[in-house]
């Protein structure tokens, strides 16, 4: 409760600094507002749907906006140097929804303003004093299970948004020697009706290289009795810009202290509470140090943290060492080292150990350029760890080999690793593991734009006798037959032996891409994948085409052809699609050219072929028409009709008339769908929406 009205004070107290700087520089302030600008909308949404000719839902619902904002900005102290700005924003919406036999009449009211000002005094060091506060909200509606009648969300409910930030900072120097040695800022965001917040604070403080900062951030949500308090200090702080004034204020940001002139450390504490519901409360803190060196041929990184919880039932603590080292003499080596210490333990409420779990890793990268066409990269990892008093090994090896030329290159990679690890019954398990792939690749100018081969093989092995073998092969194929025809090809292949069961794994991909340039573009993909293994075998044929063919500047057609067939021990399934769009647009005559209207027609065919012999077709017919009488004014229609082998059809109507001028805009849309089924009759669901928007 301290913080909470700590910060509300806070809020008021800064609020009334900026506009006292104001007031007292310019004191017709007031009276120096300008109309910014504001927006009314109007709004009308109703949807029946009838069954048999029989009413099933109905609702309406009439929705009103209005935003109104001003604005003032000038100098305090009538000087260039000393801006202030001034933004006051006022929005009231209001709705009135009838759902069946309930009505709802929510409405929402929000004022938010924005200021802010800079005072800066060159003669006194460059001193800058920046303030600034903002207190925002925001109204979104938002329905319950009553507010949704067939897919039109009706309003029955206003939640406010609520934003506000406020805060001051004092700055010292020039652009280049720029320091902040004080600064407060603070933020509260959540919703209104809701009893949600969320409340940070940050207060900073800087003399030379000696950083302070403390951040104080709580959260509340009062539905479910839950709260969050934590206390954070050490080096966080935000970041003021380049112009002597911090305009944009970036909260989480970290400080580094240099300590010599090649060692820097930051630091930082937190303390946080937890509370949810009556019974589950918990108190958990964190202790981090950050240090970072370089010097011209290496750097290291620090990152020691130490963090524990407790909780009403049990108490958990962890400890996380790691230390990441580069050495980099020149060019040709490079040398990279990574070691982790970690132990996490868990103890109940009498101290008892509940589990306890400690590892220690190094990682070991080099990369070496004996030559300026060759790369040698070794890798080694070697891991300890134990949990509940049952410990393992695991060890890794890896070496890869790249050459690269001009229109050539190759690769070479191999790898061994090995794991180890004790079990409750008292036998040790181990596993081993091999592995080798070769890849090369050629580049050309001619029809063989691109060629690469790769081969791989890995043998895995455990103590139980199980044994793993896994081919991996790949070819790749990019080639250029003309100027207007391109062609990508791709297989890869995986086969897996274990234990006496094989499995295999086929992929072929093909695109083939041609383009005229002027008139005509057709692209089709082929792929293929099969697959065997102990449990059967799955073949999978697809072909997907598309075309296109501009036989004017205003006609086009599209045609889209997908073919898939699917095969494995239970049966066939087949889906073939037929996709066939014309499209045609006028454009008026004289100096400055418009579009008249357009005019789309299609035809779509699905069919599936289902396990069983049995067959799913369904086709659709559509048919849209724009046409803009004016610049400003549209209007137009759209009209499909579906029908399947099953004898149920559909036929979906919109039709609509928009004006948009620069600062009005009204549109009305109709929309019906009616449904026709054997055995469930005719369905029809229609809506109408409304919409009017001045903006002045």
């Amino acid at each position: 409760m301290l913080f909470t009205s700590l910060r509300q004070s806070a809020s008021v107290f800064f609020g009334l600094i900026v506009f006292c700087f104001i007031l007292s520089g310019y004191s017709e302030a007031l009276a120096a507002f300008r109309f910014a600008g504001g927006a009314y909308s109007l709004g009308y949404s109703a949807v029946e749907t009838t069954e048999n000719g029989k009413l099933v839902t109905e609702g309406d619902s009439l929705s009103q906006r209005l935003t109104l904002s001003t604005y003032n900005r000038g100098a305090v102290f009538n000087r260039r140097r000393n801006p202030y700005s001034i933004l006051l924003t006022y929005s009231h919406q209001r709705y009135s929804s009838n759902i069946q036999d309930r009505s709802y009449s929510p409405s929402a009211s929000d004022l938010s303003w924005d200021a802010d000002v800079s005072i800066i005094q060159p003669r006194v060091g460059g001193l800058t004093l920046y303030a600034m506060a903002r207190d925002k909200e925001r109204s979104i509606a938002e329905t319950n299970a009553y507010g949704n009648t067939n897919g039109v969300p009706f309003p029955t409910q206003i939640r406010t948004q609520i934003y506000s930030e406020h805060g001051i900072s004092i700055t010292k120097g020039n652009r280049r020697t720029l320091k902040t040695f004080l600064s407060y800022f603070a933020s509260t965001r959540g919703y209104k009706d809701f009893n949600e917040e969320i409340k940070f604070s940050h207060l900073s403080l800087q003399r030379g290289i000696n950083w302070l900062h403390l951040d104080l951030e709580e959260k509340r949500i009062s539905s479910i009795n839950s709260e969050i308090r934590s206390i954070r200090i050490g080096n966080i702080a935000h970041s003021p810009t380049t112009n002597q004034v911090p305009s944009s204020i970036r909260l989480g940001e970290r400080e580094w202290l240099r300590i010599t002139n090649w060692f820097e450390i930051s630091t930082d504490m937190e303390y946080r509470t937890r509370k949810k519901g009556l019974a589950s409360k918990s108190t958990s803190y964190r202790l981090s140090f950050f240090g970072k060196g370089y010097r011209k041929i290496w750097s290291m990184f620090l990152y020691p943290r130490h963090s524990a919880t407790k909780g009403t039932d049990k108490t958990s603590r962890s400890l996380e060492l790691p230390l990441v080292v580069d050495y980099f003499p020149d060019r040709k080596f490079e040398l990279n080292s990574n070691t982790r210490y970690k132990k996490d333990d868990t103890r109940d409420g009498a101290g008892t150990y509940l589990s306890v779990i400690e590892s220690i890793s190094e990682q070991l990268k080099a990369i070496i350029r004996p030559r300026s066409w060759l790369i040698v990269r070794p890798e080694y990892f070697i891991k300890k760890a134990s949990s509940n008093g049952l410990g393992s090994l695991s060890q890794r090896l890896k070496l890869d080999l790249a050459a690269r030329g001009a229109k050539y290159s190759a690769s070479l990679g191999s790898g061994y690793s090995t794991s180890k690890s004790e079990t409750l019954s008292g036998n040790d398990s181990k596993s081993d593991s091999f592995n080798i792939s070769v890849r090369g690749r050629y580049r050309g100018r001619g029809w063989l734009r691109s060629f690469g081969l790769s081969q791989g093989y890995i043998i895995a092995s455990t103590s139980s006798g199980n044994k793993t073998e896994k081919h991996i092969s790949q070819l790749d194929l990019d080639a250029v037959f003309s100027y207007r025809l391109k062609a990508d090809f791709r297989v890869s292949r995986t086969q897996e032996d274990l234990n006496g069961q094989t499995s295999k794994n086929l992929d072929v991909l093909t695109t083939l891409t041609y383009d005229t340039k002027k008139r005509f573009s057709n692209e089709m993909e082929v792929s293929m994948n099969k697959s065997e293994s102990g449990e059967g075998s799955t073949k999978r044929t697809e072909i997907d085409d598309e075309a296109i063919y501009k036989f004017t500047k205003n006609l086009k057609s599209k045609t889209g052809i997908n073919l898939s067939k699917e095969s494995n021990d239970f049966g066939d399934r087949g889906h073939f699609r037929f996709e066939q769009r014309l499209a045609y647009s006028r454009l008026g005559g004289g100096f400055l050219r418009r579009k008249l209207y357009d005019i789309n027609g299609g035809y779509i065919l699905n069919k599936y072929d289902i396990s069983g012999g049995q067959t799913k077709e369904s086709s659709e017919y559509s048919l849209a028409i724009d046409y803009y009488l004016s610049r400003v004014v549209r209007f137009g229609g759209s009209y499909s009709y579906i029908s399947d082998n099953a004898q149920q059809t559909r036929t979906l109507t919109k039709l609509f008339v928009s004006v948009n001028y620069p600062k009005l805009t009204a549109g009305i849309s109709y929309d019906s769908a009616v449904t026709d089924s054997p055995g469930a009759g005719e369905s029809v669901v229609e809506k109408i929406n409304i919409l009017l928007t001045k903006s002045f």
